[in-house]
């Protein structure tokens, strides 16, 4: 079933163009489930979709779910943040500091992946007390078919 909803965006500081999917095992980090084109984070060169973040700041996301290390990559834009990642599951380790552009605004959810044709972008998770969540009808695993 469909259904259509209507979100106000929160506005929010700065971030880095990444997109969190879910948090890995004990000591993997949570898995960076796209990297926003032209955004810092695609600029950088260095970090890629299916990499592992590790730490922000020096404060390693291990047992955090993505909307917590999501508020760490967060920030005033126009400041940098120091961001520690993987290359895949077993790749080398890699450091970058990116610079927080602004944000035009959140609804609070987290995309995943994009599926077929025809079948959207599914929703990784709705972050609670956001606008999706407070919608009632967003949630995670359901497809975003149109914006």
């Amino acid at each position: 079933e469909t259904y259509e909803v209507t979100l106000v965006r929160k506005p929010k500081s700065g971030d880095v163009g990444i997109a969190l999917g879910k948090a890995g095992g004990k000591g993997q980090g949570i898995k960076i489930g796209d990297v926003v084109p032209g955004e810092a984070a695609a600029q950088s060169g260095e970090m890629k979709p299916e990499d592992w973040l590790l730490a922000v700041e020096g404060q390693s996301v291990d047992g955090m779910s993505a909307q917590q290390a999501a508020g760490l990559l967060e920030g005033p834009a126009g400041t940098p943040v120091t961001l520690k990642g993987q290359h895949g599951d077993q790749g080398e380790t890699y450091e970058v500091t990116l610079v927080r552009k602004p944000k035009s605004g959140d609804v609070g959810i987290a995309l995943g992946k994009a599926g077929g044709k025809g079948q959207g972008i599914k929703i990784g998770d709705v972050v609670p007390g956001e606008a999706a969540a407070q919608s009632g009808e967003m949630k995670p695993e359901d497809w975003l078919l149109a914006v």
